[in-house]
């Protein structure tokens, strides 16, 4: 009763007690292992094991449920648990008693003494699915990209490479976001994907401008300055405007850590890691690609006129 008194979740006692308590290991005639307390939870990894009694010539045990606290009373004996009815049916029993406030606690803590790290995210199936169809598309995008630059004449074909390139850089970055939270997705969504979406509509705006642009002096009956004002200042506008996107989404991570997590609880989502501030962490990302909406509704705009 001390012992349970002093490492349940309710109480709080003093940390030199309880740490001492915690150090402790011993052996138990009832147990096959020596008993301890797992420093992090506070509480015992191992489960409690229900046994019944069966006596036949000599005394012998079978398991019939198991307890933890984190999953609470399980039933586990061979037999299905029924109960016979008024008219002789058998229903199966289910337990519906509900987890305790101490449990549930108990479970938020071992949830949030556990972070993921990159390496864990590739050893699930799903991500390297995922991560082999991202790397092709990607390859795809860049060999439309080398198409677009050697095979093809047109004035704006720079810029069309250029969005082929942004979509490669997309394709890879979407891998961090099928990930679990880790500090390398962390950073790839807050400072990687701004710059991603940079340069895939940044060209598009610049193509989208210097369209109307020569459609206006055409217009106006200055073909002559339409065909030789095509420069490449206006190309050059798209590196520029990744550049402003990288400077921004530089500053960003300079005055708020781009690979930093944070334990959420949560009623809508769950309890899970998250990546820093957590709820606020998507509009955070969006705030970030603010430019590239701009030149979305930029190019929208010359589109129409």
């Amino acid at each position: 009763a001390l012992m349970q008194r002093l490492s349940d979740c309710i109480n709080d006692p003093q940390e030199l007690l309880f740490s001492s308590i915690l150090s402790l290991d011993f052996p138990y005639q009832l147990s096959n292992e020596v008993i301890s307390f797992n420093e992090t939870t506070a509480f015992r990894d191992h489960t409690l094991v229900i046994n019944r009694a069966l006596f036949d010539a000599h005394l012998e045990y079978e398991p019939v449920a198991e307890w933890n606290t984190l999953f609470g009373f399980t039933y586990t004996g061979g037999a299905a648990l029924v109960m016979e009815e008024r008219d002789g049916s058998r229903v199966p029993l289910r337990s519906i008693c509900p987890r305790s406030t101490c449990s549930s606690e108990l479970a938020r803590r071992s949830q949030s003494a556990i972070t993921s790290s990159f390496r864990d995210s590739l050893r699930s199936i799903t991500v390297l699915v995922y991560t082999i169809c991202a790397v092709l598309a990607s390859f795809i995008c860049l060999m439309c990209m080398y198409q677009q630059v050697i095979c093809t004449d047109g004035a704006y074909r720079i810029c069309t490479a250029f969005s082929f390139g942004g979509l490669a850089m997309l394709c890879l970055v979407s891998i961090g976001f099928y990930m679990t939270p880790n500090p390398i997705a962390c950073f790839t969504r807050k400072v990687l994907f701004p710059v991603a979406v940079a340069a895939v509509f940044a060209p598009i705006t610049v193509k989208s401008f210097c369209i109307w642009r020569v459609e206006l002096l055409t217009s106006r009956g200055e073909v002559r300055r339409a065909i030789s004002d095509n420069s490449p200042f206006f190309l050059w506008l798209c590196p520029a405007v990744v550049l402003l996107q990288i400077v921004i989404s530089s500053e960003w991570a300079f005055f708020e850590s781009s690979t930093e997590m944070t334990y959420v609880v949560s009623l809508r989502h769950g309890n899970a890691w998250r990546c820093a501030p957590g709820d606020d962490f998507e509009h955070r990302v969006l705030w970030s690609s603010l430019l590239s909406g701009l030149m979305l509704i930029a190019s929208m705009i010359f589109a129409t006129l």
